[in-house]
């Protein structure tokens, strides 16, 4: 009689580093999470790697704050460079806070309404402090009708658009129907604006959510604050967003666990019956497996109830890919991107929202933004677009990278 074989918990196939770096990200330092970094840093070497592999994830505002939690004793190179890296990510928090109360008051100047989401207003909730999440842009929602508006503001201003590059205001208008955001550069200081007009690519994931999306203020300054989404909505957002990019950053599995523990058993609820009427089942049940298991974090009963094989396979997914990037940019291997790519196919239960997805790999959004087709040759898009990839692997033509 064959026996099946008993398969380790994820966590344990991390190598020790990784583990280290994952302990880290169980905000706040309580006894228990101080207790466990404690004993997973009796298995590191090397701590030079550790800061590596936090540098990759996007975490070392927590691995700092972890390390003087814990009482760690770090070699002095190593100590030096960690504490090196914290000042400058407190520095650029307090910048990417200012960024963000200059662009809430220029709108607020033009009676535009906005929403701040992630970044500096993401960072006041659920870590009270701007220099333990590493940010490097600023993330605002905005009205949907009012785009015109607000994109002859930014010009205005002197914000340029980055990304799409090169477009008039009519093509930027054009583009918004065949995109959720624009990136754009502040003036004199070039930080990256993330305006969006729609959170998530998909149209049918949380389809409720956006601008009149119940909100909070929250302070990044004394008697500076900005709008933001409520608790809940912005939970949702938080992780349509990490199964969008298959977790590959703990970072973003470590802002959904800290703005979860800001939150109530009932809130939490809230959360994962809003998931299933918006749509977003499998990227809200996966999440919280992954924040259960990796990051020890209390979760609803209900989510055994409702995993699905579907789930498993996605959280598998994101453990491969979490992994991955510990040895490096997993935009440098052919293998990493199958996770990623994957992912959408697998939790987007959309028949129509699924073909669009794939059919939007097959065409270049700035293309239709130009209308470089006729309405009827629509269907040419895709011969369009490998027609350019060929001519990028040539040489002859350069290719726009987005931010």
């Amino acid at each position: 009689m064959l026996r099946r074989r008993h398969k380790r918990p994820p966590i344990e196939r991390f190598s020790p580093e990784l583990r280290f770096v994952i302990a880290c990200c169980r905000w706040p330092y309580d006894a228990a999470a101080v207790a466990a970094l404690r004993q997973a840093a009796a298995d590191i070497a090397d701590w030079s790697r550790v800061i590596d592999v936090a540098k990759r994830h996007r975490v070392r505002g927590l691995l700092a704050a972890a390390v003087d939690a814990a009482e760690l004793p770090l070699p002095e190179r190593d100590a030096a460079r960690l504490a090196n890296a914290a000042h400058i990510l407190r520095i650029e928090g307090l910048h990417l806070a200012g960024a963000t109360i200059r662009l809430d008051r220029l709108f607020a100047r033009h009676d535009i309404d906005r929403l701040f989401v992630k970044g500096a207003a993401l960072a006041a909730i659920a870590y009270r402090h701007q220099g333990i999440k590493e940010s490097i842009d600023v993330d605002v929602l905005v009205d949907a009708a009012a785009i015109g508006r607000i994109f002859a503001v930014l010009i205005e201003a002197g914000y340029r658009c980055a990304y799409p590059e090169g477009l008039s205001l009519e093509e930027l208008a054009a583009w918004t129907a065949h995109a959720h955001e624009a990136t754009w550069t502040e003036p004199a200081t070039g930080r990256a604006i993330d305006l969006h007009w729609r959170l998530i690519s998909s149209t049918s994931l949380l389809p409720s959510l956006g601008i009149a999306s119940p909100r909070t203020d929250v302070a990044l300054a004394d008697g500076v604050g900005v709008a933001t989404l409520a608790r809940g909505p912005l939970a949702a957002y938080l992780c349509v967003h990490g199964a969008e990019h298959s977790w590959v950053r703990l970072k973003w599995l470590a802002d959904l666990a800290a703005l979860l523990g800001t939150m109530s058993a009932a809130e939490i609820e809230g959360l994962i019956e809003d998931a299933l009427a918006g749509g977003a089942r499998h990227c809200v049940v996966p999440a919280l497996i992954l924040v259960r298991d990796l990051l020890g974090m209390a979760v609803p009963a209900s989510v055994d109830a409702l995993t699905t094989r579907r789930d498993r396979i996605l959280v598998a997914l994101a453990h491969r890919a979490i992994r991955h990037r510990e040895d490096g940019d997993p935009a440098a291997s052919t293998f990493s991107h199958i996770p990623h790519g994957l992912a959408p196919m697998i939790y987007e239960t959309a028949p129509r929202e699924l073909g669009r997805r794939i059919a939007a790999l097959a065409t270049n959004p700035i293309d239709r933004a130009r209308g470089r087709l006729p309405d009827g040759a629509a269907w040419l898009y895709p011969v369009l677009r490998v027609g350019q990839w060929a001519l990028r692997k040539t040489g002859m033509l350069t290719a726009r990278t987005p931010r």
